[in-house]
């Protein structure tokens, strides 16, 4: 939903500069700002998860009842932030 969400924003954002960028026209620039429109969604990625990670564990903290919805969003949430660990780890 948060990808959907960043390439509806991007989408609507940057229209008007996609517009004008051509082949003879800046293509540099065209790259710089494709490039940019990737950090960024990967950035909100990594924010969305982070957040999401930290409020799965307080709903699992603080809940009487151990369910299971708890334990799946929190492996959700953490998965993709245990990835990027071992990607940076790796170098």
């Amino acid at each position: 939903m948060i990808v959907g969400m960043m390439m509806i924003y991007l989408e609507v954002e940057h229209s008007e500069f996609w517009a004008d960028v051509s082949r003879d026209n800046a293509t540099t620039a065209g790259a710089m700002m494709g490039f940019a429109e990737i950090v960024l969604l990967g950035a909100a990625l990594v924010g969305g998860c982070f957040i999401g990670s930290i409020l799965s564990f307080y709903g699992v903290k603080i809940s009487r009842w151990k369910s299971r919805f708890g334990y799946i969003s929190l492996l959700l949430n953490a998965t993709p932030l245990i990835g990027i660990a071992m990607m940076i780890g790796s170098r």
